[in-house]
């Protein structure tokens, strides 16, 4: 109808800041608590993030966040035409090897319930943020950031990978009690953008 429309030409500026809602508030409380932990302990995090613009949009704004935290953070995409998309055993080994005992996807991991068993079994926790459709069981990772582990439907549900990660990370600054920076801000938004359009 044509105030949906208006809303989509026209949104309020206020969207940019809301986030409440974009994800099951149990789950986001298990992985706040734990990229807490990973700056109190001066950990490494890994960052699993889908090799298409949305995925690379999200990983940018969670590595930006995460560091503006103070928290160390390394990136890996999989080789899409070798490996294909989604939480890599690889990219697992890798942290392990590295010694990091966190990875935290973006776009991707809804249903890569293997892979988080792997993680599990090498003593990696597994953070997901994705914006894909459940599947009947969720892996059992440390938690599962995304719009459909919500109940009620609401617009996050058809938000991107990209805004997902820009939403969590917005969460995760006011967790902490710490203000994000425009600069910070400005560059979610931008980015969450382009890999949105990519997206669609």
């Amino acid at each position: 109808n044509q105030s949906k429309v208006k809303d989509i030409l026209s949104p309020i500026n206020q969207l940019l800041y809301d986030y409440e809602g974009f994800c099951d508030q149990s789950h986001f409380d298990r992985a706040a608590k734990r990229v807490k932990q990973a700056q109190k302990n001066n950990e490494t995090v890994f960052i699993n993030g889908d090799p298409d613009a949305d995925g690379i949009a999200g990983t940018s704004i969670l590595v930006a966040g995460l560091r503006q935290l103070g928290i160390k953070t390394e990136y890996v995409f999989p080789i899409r035409p070798i490996e294909g998309h989604g939480l890599q055993v690889r990219i697992i080994d890798e942290a392990k090897a590295a010694g990091c005992t966190l990875v935290i996807t973006t776009d991707c991991g809804t249903k890569d319930i293997q892979a988080v068993d792997y993680a599990n079994q090498q003593g990696v926790d597994v953070i997901i943020t994705d914006h894909h459709v459940l599947g009947h069981k969720l892996p059992n990772s440390i938690a599962v950031i995304n719009p459909f582990t919500v109940k009620e439907k609401n617009d996050f549900r058809s938000i991107a990978g990209s805004s997902v990660a820009l939403k969590f990370v917005q969460a995760i600054f006011d967790y902490f009690n710490v203000e994000m920076p425009d600069y910070l801000m400005d560059f979610g938004v931008t980015v969450a953008a382009l890999g949105s359009i990519s997206d669609r």
